[in-house]
């Protein structure tokens, strides 16, 4: 199973590699016009004080995380290969490692194990695998997009997301704290400030998980009250 997935994932790396690049990147690492302010102000106050166009809401950390992303990696990888081959490179590596990232999360909200070798985790990272279709059908169920920009800005967001409310997934659901909950208490509200500026897919993500487990742990309790007492 893991030389499988292994192979699979060696082979979606090899496809990123041929994708092409799209026209919003440029747009993004340089900055444009567009782009400035959202990187000046992450909280977009200038809306309020100076009645100001701000394009893009809540996406900040997209915007940034792509910017220093481009900025960095592919002058790190021009000491090993061409100039333009090292743009290229740079977003399958991206590409792949949020690929990585997802299955890795999804697995662990699976399986209730952040053990790599337990046989569940192993086993539902070989069944969310297919998923991730790189071609083929990818433009009816893909995850990672073969856009750059688009990659950055839903699926790493989903992946935060994922990553967000995986505690509550293991408390609830697997019935088990993940391991550092004392630092996960201290991280997650700051982080949440993150996840809310990370996308435009995350606080509609929030909103309805929240709610749905909401519902869940009231009708829990109302049971329980009716048992035991208010």
């Amino acid at each position: 199973f893991l030389l499988l997935l292994l192979t699979d994932l060696c082979y979606s790396f090899a496809q990123h590699l041929s994708q092409p690049l799209d026209g919003d990147l440029a747009w993004n690492i340089v900055p444009s016009n567009d782009v400035k302010p959202i990187l000046e102000s992450p909280l977009g106050i200038a809306v309020f004080e100076r009645d100001k166009p701000y394009s893009n809401p809540n996406r900040f950390f997209c915007h940034w995380t792509i910017k220093t992303y481009f900025e960095n990696i592919p002058l790190v990888l021009q000491n090993f290969v061409q100039p333009i081959d090292s743009i290229y490179l740079s977003c399958a590596i991206s590409n792949i490692i949020i690929q990585i990232v997802l299955i890795f999360l999804l697995s662990m909200a699976i399986s209730g194990s952040t053990n790599l070798f337990k046989m569940d985790f192993i086993i539902a990272a070989v069944l969310v695998a297919p998923l991730f279709q790189t071609n083929g059908y990818r433009n009816y169920m893909g995850i990672i997009d073969s856009s750059p920009t688009y990659t950055f800005f839903y699926a790493l967001p989903c992946a935060l997301s994922l990553l967000y409310f995986l505690p509550f997934i293991f408390k609830y659901y697997h019935k088990k704290n993940l391991p550092a909950q004392f630092l996960i208490n201290l991280v997650w509200i700051p982080f949440a400030l993150v996840i809310s500026l990370s996308g435009p897919l995350n606080t509609g993500i929030a909103l309805t998980f929240s709610l749905l487990a909401f519902l869940i742990i009231t009708r829990s309790n109302f049971i329980d009250s009716n048992q035991n007492g208010i």
